[in-house]
């Protein structure tokens, strides 16, 4: 049987840890539990049973969105135990494009996160 943990994050070794203080800070949460890594993410779900996770992480700015494209469809290739889910911001200049690069990538969804990447989820730019 599997079981998907559906939301989980990683990121790059170099900047995982700066990665997680962030979101802890921004959420006031104590985020002591893991690194951020993929392989802290496989190493914990292999002790609590869980056999897959959907994988994303959110670009705070148009610069960064093929990065982290790239980085998440490049983890996936690594580990069959990773679904990605690509990331889009309000700031990127050619979205319909990097959609269907996604695809190519084999991603299979999209995670924004308004209120991290500070646009509004109707800010007409995401149409």
């Amino acid at each position: 049987m599997k079981i998907i943990d559906f939301h989980t994050h990683i990121y790059p070794d170099k900047i995982s840890q700066k990665a997680v203080k962030s979101v802890g800070d921004f959420y006031n949460l104590d985020m002591s539990g893991g690194d951020g890594t993929a392989q802290c993410l496989l190493k914990s779900g292999k002790k609590e049973g869980i056999s897959n996770f959907v994988v994303h992480s959110v670009a705070v700015d148009g610069a960064h969105v093929q990065i982290i494209n790239n980085y998440i469809a490049d983890e996936c290739k690594k580990h069959n135990e990773f679904y990605g889910f690509g990331t889009m911001h309000a700031e990127y200049s050619d979205k319909l494009l990097e959609l269907e690069r996604l695809r190519s990538l084999g991603l299979y969804g999209v995670k924004i996160h308004p209120d991290t990447q500070m646009f509004n989820m109707d800010d007409e730019r995401m149409y």
